[in-house]
């Protein structure tokens, strides 16, 4: 995730790819931006439907990575509104 000056975060979408081992990598897939999206103001349900249409895919498994962490220690599953909650708190700064 990067930073955005708009007041709302900027987040690097990767999809469409997958996961290679030692050292974890994502590879082979498409990227996006998200920016200018209030995702406080969003609901998990919401913020899935957004992604989907953002990516135009169907979404089996989401994960997220704080910014400047290596994916091998800062990679998180997006599985729930409790861990959307955790995101929101990353991708802001909290």
């Amino acid at each position: 995730m990067a930073g955005a000056s708009s007041g709302f975060p900027m987040v690097d979408v990767h999809y469409l790819g997958l996961f290679s081992p030692n050292p974890l990598l994502y590879i082979h897939g498409e990227m996006k931006k998200l920016r200018d999206v209030d995702l406080k103001a969003m609901s998990w349900p919401e913020f899935r439907s957004l992604l989907s249409t953002m990516t135009e895919c169907t979404l089996d498994r989401l994960y997220y990575c704080p910014a400047k962490e290596k994916l091998a220690k800062g990679l998180n599953a997006l599985q729930s509104e409790c861990d959307y909650n955790d995101f929101i708190e990353c991708a802001y700064g909290v």
